[in-house]
């Protein structure tokens, strides 16, 4: 890894969390891993002047920390709702009956989307949700059955 050439604290409220500043060797090279997850991505522009860009995998990291809630007991919700036996696949609707944000619902969702297999997930661009649409059968819901009892410990 590269020398440091800056190193400092990021505060975020009552979170401070190690950072530090090196010269890039990639165009887009990964600020921190944390347990697999990517942080964010860092670019130098104009010479020694650095572009930051959070990635997805950053959010759930800090959530309950920040923002108060657990991204995997919120899955847990989300994947309950699936569950229940007049639920539709509908990512709209299950958003609805969440009561969430998008900012809440989305990484929650994402967990959950994890658990199924590819073809049962719409890949349809759209700007508000990661799918719109997801299809769960009965192998399925034994997956995601499985997914909370792992969560909840039981």
């Amino acid at each position: 890894m590269p020398r440091a050439s800056w190193r400092g604290y990021l505060r975020l409220s009552l979170v401070s969390c190690p950072i530090y500043l090196s010269p890039a060797t990639a165009p887009a090279k990964p600020i921190r891993r944390s347990r697999g997850y990517q942080a964010g991505r860092a670019r130098t522009v104009l010479g020694k002047h650095w572009r930051t860009r959070l990635t997805p995998a950053f959010y759930p990291q800090l959530d309950h920390q920040i923002m108060g809630w657990t991204t995997a007991a919120d899955a847990v919700t989300v994947a309950r709702l699936l569950l229940e036996k007049d639920a539709s696949g509908v990512t709209s609707d299950l958003h609805r009956r969440t009561g969430w944000e998008k900012r809440r619902f989305n990484p929650a969702f994402g967990m959950v989307l994890e658990r199924l297999p590819e073809g049962r997930i719409s890949h349809e661009f759209q700007p508000d949700y990661t799918s719109p649409y997801v299809l769960v059968l009965s192998e399925d819901r034994a997956a995601l059955k499985r997914f909370i009892a792992a969560v909840e410990g039981t």
